[in-house]
């Protein structure tokens, strides 16, 4: 029973979407799906055009910079010089403790005291 009028309503259905006034309906969802199928592929073409005229020129700039720059910049590194510089700067970073220092904490209690 279920089943035919399961049945029943679907050739109803049917009957109604080909039905005279439904006719304009039928032409606007073609015409929305054809709008919205435009709007996604200008969206892709936009982002395509945007992809291969931004970042794809910006790309081709730096091989033309790094090609014009060529291998003549580079220079040869001296390491008696480096190891020299390197060796007096870990002189100069390195921390000496003082054994000869004032502690202020201490200073201040010892002079209230003698001021007692």
């Amino acid at each position: 029973m279920w089943l035919l009028n399961k049945l029943q309503s679907k050739h109803q259905q049917e009957k109604t979407y080909h039905s005279p006034e439904y006719q304009q309906f039928l032409k606007l969802r073609l015409i929305n799906i054809s709008v919205f199928t435009l709007l996604g592929l200008a969206t892709i073409l936009g982002c395509l055009f945007i992809y291969q005229n931004i970042f794809l020129t910006i790309g081709q700039a730096e091989e033309i910079i790094i090609a014009k720059s060529g291998l003549s910049s580079l220079e040869v590194i001296d390491f008696t010089k480096f190891e020299k510089v390197e060796k007096i700067w870990q002189e100069k970073i390195q921390t000496t403790t003082s054994t000869n220092f004032n502690d202020p904490f201490n200073n201040i209690s010892s002079s209230t005291e003698k001021s007692l």
